[in-house]
């Protein structure tokens, strides 16, 4: 499904509007991104109903009622119209561009975007061009996969599932902005990969103590919460963050095969289903001192512990050419799963007047343990040997 933004009145396209997407009837949004710099916008979606909700400063937020069938949809162009509400008084404030790009990277400044208030990092970064999150929450830029994380110009030496648990944790509200490296130089290390999604946090120059604290509810048995707190005296600044995250997800399957070889089962007949319990926890600590206005020395350390629990019930049923069963069993599948990481280090960063006049550097040690035990249990109810 893809569409263009048009301003009705001016005649041209709506550039980095929020285009969100919701399933009918219960409303749940499942996707979700900004419209390029010619208004345009696609999603994958499944076949259903959906609506949309486009929104942008400065336009009323319009919506589109769609079905997708099994044909891909081209909404074409659709107008929004300049919002009509009057002002008493407009007062102008400067503000950093949305997007800045040069020959290695794209930057986007996300802290005035719609999802900096409530979501997590995972959600924003699915709003970002040629960024794409599936439904296992796998990240993937320019269609590839092999993509490093990057917090703070540091890379994040975690495995797919644990990245993308921290990015579900992380509250979006702490980014302030996002660089999408496609061309990473040398000073990154990163031959073979398909590019660098670097996580700028926040860094508070309040003096004194200030933080937040957040919680969420989703249907279906899943919470967030947390709370990030921040403290600066002097050149010294103390960030301190936890968060929390349960998910229950289901998941069912049917599956048909044939067998063309002799001596065998003709056909086999499968379905299961899935339930996963996954809570996580996620601790954040990071102490900073300012040497001199260019000069930062920082010690950091994160914990991220995750626990999976899986419950999976097989119906199975070998039939022969009559489609008579020649074995049929349920199998049921416990597994626990258990993860923790531990990452620690310590960085240097001195910046000059320019900003291609910059040195960082980061000495750290990471630790990555798996703990997963599986219990299968069998009962057979059908018998024979095959025909």
């Amino acid at each position: 499904m893809k569409g263009q933004l048009w301003d009705k009145q001016n005649n041209e396209p709506v550039s980095f509007a929020h285009i969100s997407v919701f399933a009918l009837p219960d409303s749940n949004r499942v996707d979700g991104m900004l419209s390029d710099v010619e208004g345009k916008f696609q999603f994958s979606l499944a076949a259903g109903n959906y609506v949309l909700e486009m929104s942008f400063v400065g336009f009323a937020t319009t919506f589109e009622r769609i079905n997708i069938g099994s044909k891909s949809v081209n909404l074409g162009k659709i107008s929004m119209e300049p919002s009509t509400e009057g002002l008493d008084e407009v007062t102008v404030y400067g503000a950093a561009k949305l997007l800045q790009s040069d020959g290695e990277k794209r930057t986007f400044d996300v802290q005035k975007t719609i999802l900096s208030e409530g979501g997590t990092a995972l959600e924003v970064l699915n709003t970002l061009p040629s960024v794409q999150v599936d439904e296992e929450g796998n990240l993937s830029m320019r269609g590839s996969g092999d993509i490093l994380i990057y917090i703070n110009g540091r890379p994040t030496n975690l495995s797919g599932d644990d990245t993308e648990s921290i990015l579900q944790q992380f509250p979006a509200d702490a980014i302030e902005k996002v660089e999408l490296i496609t061309n990473p130089s040398s000073r990154y290390d990163a031959q073979g990969v398909g590019g660098i999604i670097n996580i700028i946090l926040k860094k508070s120059q309040m003096q004194g103590f200030n933080g937040q604290v957040n919680t969420s509810i989703g249907t279906r048995n899943k919470y967030t919460a947390g709370v990030n707190a921040n403290y600066r005296k002097g050149r010294f600044n103390l960030n301190v963050g936890y968060s929390y995250q349960y998910r229950q997800l289901f998941m069912e399957s049917e599956s048909f095969r044939t067998n063309r070889m002799g001596g065998q089962s003709a056909f086999l007949n499968q379905d299961y289903y899935t339930e996963n319990y996954d809570p996580n926890h996620l601790v954040r600590i990071q102490l900073d001192y300012d040497i001199h206005n260019r000069f930062t020395l920082g010690v950091f350390s994160t914990f991220n512990a995750r626990t999976r629990t899986r419950d999976r019930t097989y119906n199975i049923a070998h039939e022969n050419l009559n489609r008579q069963p020649d074995s049929s069993y349920v199998r049921g599948l416990n597994e626990d799963q258990f993860r923790t990481n531990v990452e620690g280090g310590v960085t240097v960063n001195w910046e000059g007047k320019e900003e291609k006049d910059q040195f960082y550097g980061m000495v750290c040690m990471s630790y990555d343990n798996r703990d997963r035990t599986e219990f299968f249990e069998e009962q057979f109810l059908t018998i024979r040997m095959p025909r």
